[in-house]
């Protein structure tokens, strides 16, 4: 689930070793500018790339960009993913509901659901899966609110580079983390801003909710929410 969830570095980067390609190559082959990918990947801005530079590239590599209504739930695959139309719909067959995190949000499930084989090829179990509405998302292009998120709250995902949601000064956050021993970096939706840096137990000055593994446009609630 690469939408709003990697940089666009990485889902190129990936993309390139499924293919077997490097960027040259790639380049060549779709005669596209040259370092039009290697200047990607070079690249230390989340930005990426102008939007026309970003559809030759997906076109070169065989991916897809899709723009959607604001008002609906981004959805990065139909047959994986589904939006429930009311908070007491039953999921369709084969397809799994997410809690929420925080259970004041409503009873019942998040208003997406996931099918049993989209999670298998994600490496996702619906076990350790919850859903959670962020004050704010910290990633530089991506709205900062009306965003609906799940995450996989395995502790033993508590490594390396990550898009995280969590808890610091009474208000919930999405943003990239790095763990790197007995520091953790939360990184700046943009790079001018200062990282915050914490030393020691991360827990002594964020609650960590999980490891964000999808994101989408959330729906606004209407009427009671029993």
């Amino acid at each position: 689930m690469e939408t709003f969830v990697q940089t666009f570095s990485d889902l190129i980067r990936d993309r390139l070793s499924e293919l077997r390609l490097n960027a040259f190559a790639a380049e060549n082959a779709a005669g596209l500018p040259p370092d039009a990918i290697r200047n990607v990947l070079r690249s230390e801005k989340q930005s990426g790339p102008t939007l026309a530079r970003t559809k030759e590239i997906c076109d070169a590599l065989g991916l897809e960009i899709r723009i959607a209504p604001k008002h609906l739930m981004a959805t990065i695959d139909e047959a994986g993913i589904r939006n429930g139309d009311g908070l007491d719909d039953a999921a369709p067959t084969g397809f799994l509901t997410i809690p929420w995190v925080e259970k004041s949000v409503g009873a019942g499930s998040a208003p997406v659901c996931f099918s049993r084989a989209w999670l298998d090829a994600h490496d996702l179990k619906v076990d350790f899966l919850q859903a959670i509405l962020p004050d704010e998302v910290e990633i530089d292009g991506v709205p900062s609110t009306d965003i609906l998120a799940v995450l996989d709250t395995r502790a033993g995902l508590q490594k390396g580079h990550g898009l995280w949601c969590y808890k610091m000064a009474g208000r919930v956050l999405a943003s990239h983390l790095t763990f790197a021993g007995d520091v953790t970096v939360i990184h700046p939706s943009r790079p001018e801003l200062a990282p915050k840096i914490i030393e020691g137990p991360v827990s002594r000055e964020i609650t960590l909710f999980g490891k964000v593994v999808w994101l989408g446009q959330s729906i606004p609630l209407k009427g009671t929410v029993r």
